[in-house]
């Protein structure tokens, strides 16, 4: 894990607060939607289980169903925590509660960056709250700048089915980049972070060289970069708007993978 913060990640200005990875309205959330052993109108313990990188096991939290989910970083400070990044999740909100509710959810390309604003947001707080973890302020900084994520990294989202009500996932990454103009191999870190709320999974690649991983696009469907910048896509009219679920869901075993993998499981 990275030492915390001495400023907030965004924009270095002191003091800080803590910020949830799994932020209260998706908590609140999780007490009424399914899958199992989440029911409407009832209180139940949950175990919630999250895996990365370095770990001997899973660790388990046992949580109430009507509480947050208590995972947090202190790292950024007020006024960006109730500023951009409160609007982030207000744009995000209902578009993620459908499909955490399993509703099919059509995206055109401004809901899609506005899932994918919230999930690279959601992975950033991660990587200073969950292990390994590594301190991407570079990133972070950008970020709150551009107001997305950098163009270089691939988030997609997919469906899950089981009776998991939360997951997360985060594992280091270091792929190794060919260029024709540089004689040897180049080592890049970065890292991935899986997140399942309900029956909605979301995966992000953060990685510095566009395109190195190739979806197919059958558990899941990619919504970032812009339509325009995947150059790997035969056909871009297919993605400008996309229709969720994907074709395959995702089980238990899936969401270990694709924490741990950048590939995408094999169905």
């Amino acid at each position: 894990m990275p030492p915390p913060p001495k400023g907030c990640i965004f924009c270095g200005k002191s003091p800080t607060t803590k910020e949830h990875v799994i932020p209260r309205w998706a908590s609140k959330l999780l007490a009424r939607t399914k899958p199992l052993p989440s029911q409407p109108g009832r209180v139940v313990v949950g175990v919630f289980e999250r895996w990365s990188e370095g770990a001997k096991e899973d660790v388990k939290q046992k949580w109430r169903m009507n509480d947050a989910l208590e995972i947090t970083a202190k790292c950024v400070c007020a006024a960006c925590n109730h500023g951009w990044m409160s609007d982030i999740e207000n744009a995000a909100k209902a578009i993620v509660s459908a499909m955490m509710d399993d509703q099919r959810t059509m995206l055109d390309t401004a809901a899609q960056e506005k899932v994918a604003k919230w999930l690279g947001l959601r992975a950033i707080i991660g990587q200073y709250a969950l292990p390994p973890g590594q301190a991407y302020r570079e990133w972070a900084q950008a970020f709150a700048f551009e107001g997305c994520p950098p163009t270089s990294w691939q988030i997609r989202i997919g469906r899950y089915q089981g009776v998991r009500p939360a997951f997360l996932g985060n594992t280091s990454l270091n792929p190794s980049i060919m260029h024709p103009l540089v004689p040897f191999v180049v080592k890049s870190p970065g890292f991935s972070f899986a997140v399942q709320l309900g029956h909605f999974v979301g995966q992000v690649l953060g990685v510095r060289q566009q395109n190195w991983v190739v979806p197919s696009q059958r558990c899941f469907i990619q919504i970032w970069p812009h339509p325009l910048l995947r150059a790997s896509t035969p056909s871009v009219t297919q993605i400008v708007s996309v229709d969720w679920p994907p074709e395959s869901w995702l089980d238990d075993s899936d969401l270990k993978k694709c924490a741990r993998d950048p590939a995408e499981p094999k169905k």
